[in-house]
């Protein structure tokens, strides 16, 4: 009630910025839950098997992992559930950017089940369309038009890319090229906003660090600082 007397109220750039930051979050949320079901299942086969049994379970996994991603799809969803990017493009495009709610979770449970058994696949794909059902569901639940509902599908998109891989720009990027076309600037912030608040969700509650350090980045960093400080010095005695 209180989002629904807010879209009243509001200038449609403050409430598609104040949606940005909801689909952002929540989208962070989905990316953060996926990776912790694929991180407890790797971890569960990975430090609780015995090692001499973990050559079997290696080859036999993978296969039961598709074997119950597809019975989960035939039994559940009804073989009706598409996947990849490209129905997320099919949505945009044929049924004006409006995203089954099955989708909010669907991706995440065949993904979490396919990939933590070692499946050959990634995870870049699903929470892109899992972001993208919560912001096309986010502004249906609030009767956006159809250009809000591309903007707040591809702002779940950004923000799921960005929580799962802890890139903002990326995510942004990604939204850019494949997702949106004739952007203009006002339609870049929610975006922005989103792909940063579900990178930072993501850092906070996973405690995530940085997977590449540059050595060269941290010196010119260092020598910045140094300079910084060798200037505040001479200004004070001046």
């Amino acid at each position: 009630m209180i989002l629904h007397w807010l879209n009243n109220r509001l200038s449609r750039s403050q409430f598609l910025l104040l949606s940005g930051i909801l689909v952002g979050c929540t989208a962070g949320l989905a990316g953060v839950l996926l990776k912790t079901i694929v991180h407890n299942i790797h971890f569960f086969i990975t430090n609780k098997v015995h090692f001499e049994y973990q050559i079997l379970f290696y080859i036999i996994f993978p296969f039961l992992g598709i074997v119950l991603t597809t019975s989960i799809v035939l039994t559940i969803f009804k073989g009706q559930d598409r996947k990849g990017i490209g129905a997320i493009l099919y949505e945009i495009a044929q049924n004006s950017s409006i995203v089954s709610s099955v989708k909010t979770y669907s991706q995440i449970v065949q993904s979490a089940i396919t990939v933590g058994l070692g499946g050959s696949a990634g995870l870049e794909s699903p929470i892109a369309v899992t972001g993208a059902a919560i912001g096309s569901n986010y502004a249906q639940t609030y009767r956006l038009n159809y250009k809000e509902r591309t903007l707040l599908l591809a702002a779940g998109a950004t923000a799921g890319v960005a929580s799962a891989f802890n890139a903002p720009i990326a995510g942004v990027m990604f939204a850019f090229e494949i997702l949106l076309t004739g952007v203009v600037f006002t339609d870049f912030i929610p975006l922005v906003v989103a792909a940063v608040c579900g990178s930072l969700l993501s850092r906070i509650l996973l405690q995530e660090d940085i997977f590449f350090i540059s050595l060269s980045r941290t010196r010119f960093i260092l020598n910045i600082r140094s300079c910084s400080i060798s200037f505040f010095l001479f200004w004070e005695s001046y």
